[in-house]
């Protein structure tokens, strides 16, 4: 479900007046999943630029220590 996946609760989603998932209305209901989605998705493309920023450092440390190690063997 996505409430959990996003890690809310219906309650938190929408406020004090809610009883049951039930009760909402279509318009409700949509909005809600709309809403977790777009949440679910913001979600995904901070883990993926993380992760590219996170391989992006790697290859330039890994760039940098092969042109440290051509230095020392005298190739440059």
């Amino acid at each position: 479900m996505l409430l959990s996946e996003v890690g809310v609760t219906a309650d938190e989603l929408y406020g004090d007046d809610f009883t049951t998932l039930d009760d909402l209305s279509k318009w409700a209901a949509d909005w809600g999943i709309k809403f977790l989605r777009a949440a679910q998705d913001a979600w995904f493309a901070n883990e993926h630029y993380n992760r590219v920023q996170r391989e992006l450092e790697e290859n330039k440390e890994q760039e940098l220590k092969e042109l440290m190690a051509s230095i020392v063997r005298g190739e440059l």
